[in-house]
């Protein structure tokens, strides 16, 4: 690789990192991501932070992107499983989850983006599933 690419890649993560240790902070009792409710403190709903925030979480805790401590990996983890959670609670019978954004209600819908995350979030999952089976065996 590249060494542009590794400074890069080494930039990037910290990047995530850093974001991921200020956003934790902003998780609400329920696992939402309410990052954006300070600057809107009469907004209802949830934050469009939800999307992706367990799938950003979830890249540090299994290390897949590098850098946090063991502390750090377990804290993420707790958050994007209760945010994960969260989604899946506020997700009606017909898929449809509200959207809400910088404090205004965009209605209710299939959340494209939200459901993206979601998979990339399992399939992250499946795959740290499949290593652990293959170490055991």
């Amino acid at each position: 690789m590249p060494e542009e690419l590794n400074v890069l890649r080494t930039e990037a993560a910290d990047l995530l990192l850093e974001w991921a240790r200020q956003a934790a902070p902003h998780y609400g009792p329920v696992g939402s991501m309410d990052l954006d409710r300070d600057g809107f403190p009469d907004a209802e709903g949830p934050s469009y932070y939800n999307q992706f925030a367990h799938f950003s979480m979830l890249l540090l805790s299994e290390s897949i992107v590098p850098g946090a401590t063991t502390k750090e990996r377990e804290h993420f983890r707790s958050l994007a499983i209760a945010n994960l959670r969260y989604i899946l609670s506020i997700t009606d019978s017909d898929f449809h989850t509200p959207h809400y954004s910088r404090g205004r209600d965009w209605g209710r819908h299939v959340g494209e983006w939200l459901n993206y995350y979601a998979l990339e979030s399992l399939k992250l999952m499946e795959v740290k599933d499949q290593y652990i089976q293959l170490k055991q065996d």
